[in-house]
């Protein structure tokens, strides 16, 4: 599940970053950016967002000022060139990375440059949020409690609420700072649990944050044996498979 974890975290940049470009390259919507015409581009974003799936957008100008945002307020003097996905985009470059965003929560975002008559007219910004919501179908998928740190906080989560810490030294060491996977035990809410903790990292290799999927040792032993249960019920079947076909090969040797 740990490996799953990971391979969905990493199809989500690759979904963020194929969707971008495919929002980029709408020539509808580079005329209204063109033409910062606001209404017409807030309209066609939220067309492209449905029908890409992703969950916000930036538009930013040449000089890295945001012009546009999509299910997110523009703060204030809001500029993408402090960022290094920004910058990548502005450069004519594709980029991808998972950030904490203050205000927006954890994000994977994925920039591509705009391009009118091949001159780069600015860049945009897409992808999907890492909230409560996205912990709660990876939890469905693998039945194990999924939750989402900024460093050691919680920032989205099945089991715990936004805000919590971790509070546990080997685990914030090794995934933390020394950026490698932790398996074992952990204590959460008072509660054992035994769980999977994974490096959260950005577009410089740096890690922001961790992923952890966690069950209890008794809910890990009921899967254990239903796991052996299972695959007792199967070695009876094959071997029922191999035991009839014998019985009437022997029925038939036994009827002359």
């Amino acid at each position: 599940n740990a490996q799953v974890f990971s391979f969905y975290i990493e199809s989500l940049q690759n979904k963020a970053l194929a969707s971008n470009q495919i929002i980029a390259s709408n020539e509808d919507f580079i005329s209204a950016i063109q033409a910062k015409d606001l209404s017409d581009v807030e309209r066609i974003a939220r067309e492209l967002i449905s029908a890409t799936g992703q969950q916000f957008m930036t538009i930013a100008q040449t000089n890295g000022r945001v012009l546009f945002k999509y299910n997110f307020p523009i703060v204030s003097g809001e500029n993408i060139l402090t960022e290094r996905i920004g910058e990548e985009a502005l450069e004519g470059k594709l980029a991808v990375t998972t950030a904490w965003v203050e205000g927006e929560g954890f994000l994977i975002r994925a920039a591509a440059p705009l391009f009118d008559r091949g001159e780069i007219i600015g860049a945009l910004i897409s992808g999907f949020v890492l909230d409560d919501a996205f912990a709660e179908k990876f939890r469905n998928i693998s039945k194990l409690e999924t939750t989402v740190f900024v460093r050691n906080k919680v920032a989205a989560s099945s089991l715990l609420k936004q805000g919590d810490f971790l509070n546990q030294p080997i685990i914030e060491e090794k995934v933390l700072q020394k950026s490698e996977e932790f398996i074992g035990a952990a204590n959460f809410l008072n509660q054992q649990v035994i769980g999977a903790f994974l490096p959260l990292r950005n577009i410089d290799n740096e890690t922001v944050g961790m992923l952890s999927i966690t069950t209890t040792p008794g809910e890990l032993l009921q899967d254990a044996q239903a796991t052996n249960r299972l695959t007792m019920f199967i070695i009876f079947l094959i071997v029922l498979a191999l035991i009839i076909p014998l019985y009437r090969f022997t029925v038939f040797l036994t009827s002359f």
